[in-house]
């Protein structure tokens, strides 16, 4: 039977996240989830004071580490935490460092590992924000964890780093990655249907950064926030596509890799409102070709 490890290590991946990494820190250092927790901060390519604001909580917390990545990607953050740093028979929680985590949201995590043994990953649900219904009901209906918060078993994790599975660097998606091998169902299946091997807990919520297009100071966020979900559709496809025949041991290492391979590389056509965001986005994945 599979065991949750006896310790609770809290990764967080934050890029240029001065604004909210105060409080995403405080949820998790003050959330009581019982057993020894060891949190660390992945700070990747950040060029504001998310590090300074790291260290001067390291004053108050001994269980705060930071790590400097100068590479600002996300899918490299996570690889390094799970081959390099994740520690031995510990219950692993993936945490963005934009989102703050409510209240016992690690307690009820940790509870549904260890009511269901036969789970590789648990996710967290939205706690706010005009989609986090519809969101949740996704999530349900899918088998499919947020990057905003979600768990893995301490095997799991143990069974990642035995296989080399590593994430392609400048990969946008690792929570519709992760959610796919941990349900271990074979392409399309794993993308489109839930397993017993990932539970989705209502109980445990994140709150979001809520960025509104009418702010102007929200305005280029919330512009980019929608490209990347657009280049993400785009990348997930071609990846799934991918390992649909070889299996995701045939990962290319980075995306760049996998444009020159793929067959689904994205071309312009009319998408109604979102056309200009979807040609901006093709526009980055061909130029990338082009360096």
């Amino acid at each position: 039977m599979s065991q949750i490890g006896k310790s609770r290590s809290v990764v967080i991946f934050a890029h240029n996240e001065a604004n909210n990494i105060e409080a995403c820190l405080e949820s998790v250092l003050e959330d009581h989830v019982g057993g020894e927790l060891l949190v660390s901060v992945l700070a990747n390519g950040c060029t504001d004071t998310t590090e300074l604001k790291v260290r001067a909580q390291q004053r108050y917390y001994h269980n705060l580490r930071l790590i400097s990545l100068p590479f600002a990607d996300k899918a490299n953050a996570w690889n390094h935490y799970v081959h390099e740093l994740a520690p031995e028979n510990a219950t692993h929680f993936f945490v963005d460092g934009d989102i703050v985590v409510a209240k016992d949201a690690l307690m009820h995590l940790t509870e549904a590992l260890q009511t269901h043994p036969e789970a590789n990953s648990v996710g967290a649900v939205p706690g706010n924000g005009k989609d986090r219904i519809a969101w949740t009901e996704r999530m349900l209906k899918y088998g499919r964890l947020s990057g905003g918060l979600y768990a893995l078993r301490s095997d799991f994790v143990s069974e990642i780093r035995a296989h080399r599975l590593r994430m392609p660097i400048g990969f946008i998606g690792d929570d519709f990655l992760i959610s796919t091998i941990s349900k271990r169902m074979p392409y399309p299946s794993g993308v489109y249907n839930p397993s017993k091997h990932l539970l989705i807990v209502p109980t445990a919520c994140f709150i979001l950064q809520s960025l509104s297009p009418f702010h102007p100071a929200n305005l280029v966020l919330y512009v980019r926030r929608l490209i990347r979900d657009r280049i993400r559709s785009y990348q997930l496809a071609m990846l799934m596509n991918l390992t649909a025949e070889h299996g995701f041991s045939a990962m290319p290492q980075s995306v760049e890799q996998m444009y020159r391979v793929s067959s689904l590389l994205p071309r312009y056509q009319w998408r109604g409102l979102l056309t200009p965001l979807d040609i901006l986005a093709v526009r980055m994945i061909r130029r990338s070709l082009e360096q």
